[in-house]
């Protein structure tokens, strides 16, 4: 039997938690009935993550409202992640160097899946959150992308079918496909599997900078039309972007969930959204936003930067004009209007 352990205890990190310790009662052939979930020491109106979810079973912080089960064991001591064969990677991409200190604990053949959305800078270039954890790590990254709103998840996994849901898994080898699809799909979170772990992810990355852009129409009072003029361009830059720089991926891989589906969900309620339309109508800076969403973090401009930054050193800036006024919108201060050139 295997022990899964997730890092993150965020909103995604937490609903995860929530999905997985509920397969895994009806699966206990296979998986260990304890799921533990990192994080580091914080509070909460008065109450330590300890006794938000080990007593109280609730997330209050990131994911009020839903009870937890009994068998979702939160914990700050690296070390008990010796035991653990399958770990679920759901960090802000900001923090990912803080996976460094697990190395020494892990074994050596475990399972590893990213849910992270994000790309990390390099150099010049950027590398994808999972090949840095290869590297870190010295296992083989799966991937897990979709049109995911980690609240809707959880409100699904209470049983109500109004909220069902779907992710992408990308995976390397098939016996980790299968483990990780026993493990992570039910009646209410559909999963489909494919090879093509880098569309995946760059899928779930990209598609964040667009939500900025889509906000940004949204908070200046553009017309439906013209946001979903915007989302329809900024969708195929996305392709151009995989067929230039990433020629093997597929292009069925945008009509999985980790593709479009993500994109729409990601502009109309997502938090690089909620951003973008903050920063068209009140100009607020990405740390007071942050700030008033509990600290949860933007993954768009961080990403936005580091792509730009890698089109420059491609001399291809000027062919992905909405990544550019994205960039210079967030990055260089352009005025929020100047979006309406870019498509």
């Amino acid at each position: 039997m295997k022990k899964v352990g997730i890092i993150g205890t965020g909103n995604w990190g937490t609903t995860l938690g929530f999905l997985v310790s509920k397969n895994v009662i009806s699966n206990l052939k296979y998986f260990k009935k304890e799921i533990l979930i990192y994080g580091i020491v914080e509070e909460f109106e008065g109450k330590s993550m300890d006794k938000l979810i080990n007593e109280d079973h609730e997330n209050k912080k990131y994911l009020p409202g839903i009870k937890l089960p009994d068998n979702l064991c939160y914990t700050s001591d690296i070390q008990l992640f010796s035991d653990i064969d399958i770990i679920i990677v759901a960090l802000p991409h900001q923090f990912i160097d803080s996976l460094i200190k697990f190395k020494e604990y892990l074994k050596k053949d475990i399972i590893v899946l990213s849910v992270v959305k994000g790309v990390i800078e390099y150099k010049v270039s950027f590398t994808l959150v999972s090949d840095y954890i290869n590297e870190i790590w010295g296992c083989s990254t799966n991937v897990l992308m979709g049109a995911n709103i980690a609240s809707d998840v959880a409100k699904g996994l209470l049983g109500n079918i109004l909220y069902k849901c779907e992710g992408t898994l990308g995976y390397h080898q098939e016996y980790d496909r299968d483990v990780l699809f026993r493990l992570l799909n039910c009646k209410y979170y559909k999963i489909s599997c494919t090879k093509d772990v880098v569309g995946v992810e760059l899928c779930g990355s990209l598609k964040n900078i667009i939500a900025l852009g889509y906000g940004v129409t949204v908070g200046l009072g553009c017309s439906k039309n013209t946001s979903i003029s915007f989302l329809r361009c900024g969708l195929g830059e996305i392709k151009k972007f995989l067929n230039f720089f990433f020629p093997a991926t597929s292009s069925e891989t945008l009509f999985q969930s980790c593709g479009i589906a993500d994109l729409i969900v990601s502009c109309s309620m997502g938090r690089n959204y909620k951003f973008g339309k903050a920063k068209a109508e009140e100009d607020i800076s990405l740390e007071d936003f942050e700030k008033k969403i509990g600290n949860q973090k933007i993954q768009g401009v961080g990403t936005a930067n580091c792509i730009y930054n890698y089109l420059i050193t491609k001399e291809r800036k000027d062919d992905f004009p909405i990544i550019k006024m994205i960039w210079s919108i967030f990055c260089d201060n352009e005025e929020c209007d100047k979006i309406l050139d870019s498509f």
